[in-house]
């Protein structure tokens, strides 16, 4: 499936985001990367969206676990911040304190506390692995979240 375009933007609620379209960077307000994925709708090319910020909400057990709150923090978030000691600039904040998720929720309907991962039909979010992406999708418009700064320290950190 080499016919499908991959982005990666970092999305910021209060200066601008940054995007990378494969050749340039590219910069806009909430408003401009708003119309930067609603054009993305309007062409025919089929598109990853790699995006860094929270966009799965955890699944709320009916009792809290004593370790985190669900409703600030992932187990996968808890996971990094419990077992390794990140360096100074990669932090693995709570969903919930990351001032991403307020952009996440107004551009892209994500995250949202229902467990589906497919809640929101124009961005398919790919969360698990079972999920995969199609040459016969209805827009070619896929989303997935990403954290460039812990995956290049996961790789390079016994070095």
């Amino acid at each position: 499936m080499n016919n499908i375009k991959v982005i990666g933007i970092d999305p910021a609620p209060s200066k601008k985001s940054t995007i990378f379209d494969g050749k340039d960077f590219i910069q806009f307000d909430y408003a401009g990367l708003s119309k930067y994925l609603n054009d993305l709708f309007e062409s025919d090319e089929k598109v990853l969206i790699c995006w860094d910020a929270p966009l799965t909400f955890p699944k709320i057990p009916s009792e809290k676990p004593e370790e985190y709150s669900p409703l600030y923090m992932r187990p996968i978030e808890y996971f990094f911040s419990k077992n390794y000691d990140l360096p100074k600039g990669i932090s693995v904040l709570g969903y919930a304190s990351c001032s991403h998720w307020a952009i996440s929720q107004y551009i892209l309907g994500y995250p949202r506390p229902e467990v589906d991962c497919n809640i929101n039909p124009r961005y398919k979010l790919i969360c698990k692995d079972s999920q995969k992406i199609s040459e016969e999708s209805e827009n070619g418009i896929y989303i997935t979240e990403v954290h460039p700064a812990l995956a290049i320290w996961f790789y390079l950190k016994d070095n």
